[in-house]
């Protein structure tokens, strides 16, 4: 993820990557990654605030993750470069995001082909893949406004058939007669 937000920095020099671990434990050693990198930080968990020339703010807290993504309107879910099984992309969508997302999604197998059909997702492989893909939104307001949008129905879609498939299992078990 660094290495393609320095790639970013390079015609977008404002850009601030918003990091989320999912182990906030692991701050002290995301940090001294952050600063290997030779990137300026804040440190949300130290009180730092994030300055206009902070390009990564480490958001290394708890229980803040859906204002983080209300805030983001691009969001990589880690956890799917590697094949650890991704995160749930619903949340974010949810949140007025676009997704992407690694080839490792195992875990929302079901999930992200046909949210990336839709338009809602996109799938990177590796630091290049990620930028070149956060750069053509960056770069075309439309086409993230669409993808964000793509995302949101998608979502919306897909808790409707949830809706549905509860009121028929209501039904079945109740055979016909209300449930108390």
């Amino acid at each position: 993820m660094l290495a393609a937000h320095k790639q970013l920095l390079q015609k977008h020099p404002d850009l601030c990557l918003l990091l989320a671990p999912r182990h906030p434990e692991r701050a002290a050693e995301i940090c001294e990654m952050i600063a290997k990198a030779g990137l300026s930080s804040a440190q949300r968990s130290t009180g730092a605030a994030c300055r206009p020339d902070t390009q990564v703010y480490l958001a290394d807290t708890l229980g803040e993750l859906g204002s983080w993504y209300a805030l983001s309107p691009i969001v990589f879910l880690g956890g799917s470069l590697l094949p650890i099984g991704g995160h749930n992309p619903f949340v974010v969508a949810q949140a007025d995001a676009t997704v992407l997302t690694g080839p490792g999604y195992s875990n929302f197998t079901e999930t992200f082909p046909p949210m990336i059909a839709a338009g809602g997702a996109f799938e990177v492989t590796d630091a290049a893949t990620l930028a070149k893909a956060v750069a053509l939104w960056l770069d075309d307001a439309q086409q993230l406004a669409s993808a964000r949008i793509a995302a949101r129905d998608f979502v919306e879609k897909q808790s409707g058939q949830l809706d549905a498939v509860v009121n028929r299992l209501i039904t079945d078990l109740c055979l016909g007669a209300p449930c108390d």
